[in-house]
């Protein structure tokens, strides 16, 4: 029973959860915008220029496609068997990183690894991972890579950063190599001695 209502449920949850266009704008102004100008900027005058900007989008048209487009994608996300996660730091978290070393997961650029959202990249350069790739049951679903924005230039600060990120995973991998080694080692033994 529970399989079949959750079919019914999956092929309807559209019409179930269809949200018009004055409750598109409430959950913004009431929820979105208020975090949004919570937000750290430069200065006043690039946050009234964020503000203005943002205030002008999110009550067009296309907001309301896009945010609609949003919500089936998590509507699918949720009602997978087993769900569809997306793991990233929230706003709050990021807020907590000291640098923005930290408060971004950095790497560099091949067009093999990456969806590159903006510009023309170049091999090699660092970019910044926007949404990382969505999981399922603990594997990459559908293949589906990492969206990236290139730096242009090739910062030493940023790319000594990812160097040293990457050794220390290259590290953990050969550990736990070495363990999964060692532990069919020692099973192999007990087989012996049984």
């Amino acid at each position: 029973m529970s399989k079949r209502m959750d079919t019914v449920f999956q092929e309807h949850s559209m019409s179930i959860f269809k949200l018009s266009d004055k409750e598109i704008d409430d959950i913004v102004r009431q929820q979105y915008l208020p975090r949004v100008k919570q937000m750290e900027f430069e200065s006043e005058e690039r946050r009234e220029e964020a503000e203005e900007m943002l205030e002008e989008n999110l009550f067009t048209p296309d907001f309301k496609k896009f945010y609609q487009a949003v919500l089936r994608l998590c509507l699918h996300m949720n009602l997978n068997d087993p769900p569809i996660k997306i793991f990233s730091l929230s706003i709050e978290e990021r807020k907590q990183k000291e640098s923005h070393l930290e408060k971004f997961d950095l790497w560099m650029f091949t067009k093999n690894d990456y969806y590159c959202i903006d510009g023309f990249p170049k091999e090699g350069n660092p970019c910044a991972i926007v949404l990382p790739p969505p999981f399922r049951a603990g594997y990459v679903y559908q293949g589906i890579k990492p969206a990236v924005i290139v730096f242009e230039s090739k910062d030493e600060k940023i790319k000594a950063h990812i160097t040293e990120k990457q050794e220390q995973l290259l590290e953990q991998l050969k550990q736990k190599r070495h363990q999964s080694i060692v532990e069919e080692a020692i099973n192999e033994s007990k087989k012996l001695s049984a």
